[in-house]
Formats: structure tokens, C-alpha cells, sequence
């Protein structure tokens, strides 16, 4: 109820994240925010962090660049050890956190990340009495998690309902967020779509969209898929991505102002 209210703050999962919604945690504290690079909204939580009163946030992208993520995706695939890349993926990411300490550490996914990391960083960059918070907004199947890190977390939140039933003993609900300037755009003309969808690209997603499209042949379905560019080598060597039209894919994201138009 509480995120209805407060008309679609942009980390209104950040609040719950704080300790049931007690932003005043955050006053003059300093914060590790560790989120992927995705659509811009590692900038807005970065500053609805810093407009609920930290002193100071430092960011560090936890995702791995496009090469880094296709090697690891890969020999994952062919049950092969990633060993050696995410331990020189995490060799960069302890590099730019130096000796910095923190008061608040805030992880999203953070899927590249083991739990020799977080005990690092906990050991290492966390003040005294500090906190430390996973959020997820992929679901753990997805992202093929190393589960062994939720030891070193003080709350674990998912937006999954089914992670969360199958795990509420550890985990916390709580559902996705939207950006405050979602709700600013006036219409004066027409609609063009029925139904419009906007996100990563995922075979099964974009396997369950062409579907869509096809049973409703009556309706205007948009789609907007993007996609990391080394989607053209999984197209040459997988045969389950043979038939994907990459007309239909985007390689860099939508600016906020296509996104709301």
C-alpha cells in the first residue's frame, strides 16, 4: 500500500531494503551501491539514495562487460568451471572499492559476484554495525546464483514470488519498482498499441512473444528487445537462436523519454 502511495518513488524497494521503511537510516551514512548498468536505473537509485540523506554513495557496475558475461555464460553452459573469469571479473570490482568504508552495502543481483567476494567485502569495507542488503529483480534459475553468499547478508529481498516461497525463510517479497517520470507523460493523441512490452532480450521471452503475436493477430503488439551485441554469435552457433530476427532486436537501451512515449 505504502508503494502505491508514495506514487512510484523510483527505489521504493531501497526503503524496505533500509529496514522496514526507516529511511532515516540512511541519514549521513555512507553507501556501497553495487547494481548492474541497466536502462539508467542505477543513476536513479544512486540519487533517491542520496535524497533519502546519505552522506556519500559510492556505485560499482556488478555486472560483468559483454565479453566477460558471453565466456562466462558460455562455459556455464558446457557445465565447465568460471572459476579463473569471475575471479578476475571480481579482481577488477575490489580494485575500484579499494579501502573505502561503508556504513550501508546495497547489491542487486550481483549474479558474477561469489561468496568469497562478500566475505572479502565484509571483512574488509564494512564499518562497524554496518549492513548489507541483496535485492533481486532476476529470479535465481535465471541467474544460476552461488546461494553460499546469502551468509554474509543481513536481508535478502526478491521480486519472484516463487523464489520467495521457496526460500521465505531467508528471503524478504518485495515487488519491482518504477520511476517517478513514468507518471508526468500527458496524452494528447491516439494510442497506437494495444500492448507494448519493453526488456532484455531472453530466448524463452522472445520465443513466448512471437507466439503472442501470432494467437492475437487482431490486436497491435509492440515489442522491444534488446540485446548485448554477442547475441549474433550465440545466432551462429545455437540452434535454438537460428530462427531469431535480429531486425527485431536493439542493441542499445531506450533513452526514458522513448521509453515513456
Amino acid at each position: 500500500h505504502l508503494f502505491q502511495a508514495r506514487s512510484g518513488d523510483i527505489v521504493l524497494n531501497t526503503i524496505w531494503l533500509i529496514y522496514n521503511i526507516n529511511m532515516k537510516i540512511l541519514e549521513g551514512k555512507s553507501v556501497l551501491l553495487l547494481c548492474p548498468s541497466f536502462f539508467s536505473y542505477e543513476k536513479e537509485i544512486f540519487n533517491k539514495i542520496k535524497e533519502f540523506g546519505a552522506l556519500d554513495v559510492f556505485y560499482v557496475n556488478d555486472d560483468p562487460n559483454t565479453f566477460d558475461t558471453f565466456v562466462i555464460e558460455t562455459l556455464r553452459h558446457f557445465k565447465l568451471s568460471t572459476k579463473n573469469q569471475i575471479k578476475h571479473f571480481e579482481k577488477k570490482v575490489k580494485k575500484k572499492i579499494g579501502d573505502k568504508k561503508f556504513d550501508i552495502v546495497l547489491t542487486i543481483c550481483g549474479w558474477a559476484l561469489t561468496s568469497h567476494f562478500f566475505e572479502w567485502l565484509r571483512a574488509n569495507n564494512l564499518n562497524q554495525g554496518g549492513k548489507m542488503f541483496l535485492y533481486y529483480w532476476d529470479s535465481l534459475k535465471l541467474l544460476k546464483d552461488d546461494i553460499k553468499r546469502w551468509q554474509f547478508f543481513d536481508k535478502i529481498f526478491t521480486f519472484d514470488p516463487n523464489d520467495y516461497s521457496e526460500n521465505n525463510e531467508r528471503m524478504n517479497f518485495l515487488p519491482l519498482f518504477y520511476c517517478d517520470y513514468y507518471l508526468q507523460k500527458t496524452v494528447s493523441q491516439p494510442f497506437i498499441y494495444d500492448l507494448v512490452t519493453i526488456g532484455s532480450f531472453k530466448i524463452n521471452r522472445y520465443c513466448d512473444i512471437e507466439k503472442l503475436k501470432e494467437n492475437n493477430k487482431d490486436i497491435q503488439i509492440e515489442s522491444v528487445m534488446i540485446s548485448k551485441k554477442n547475441i549474433r554469435i550465440h545466432k551462429l552457433f545455437r540452434k535454438k537462436y537460428k530462427n531469431i530476427d535480429l531486425k527485431k532486436i536493439k542493441f542499445s537501451p531506450l533513452s526514458p523519454n522513448e521509453i515513456i512515449d
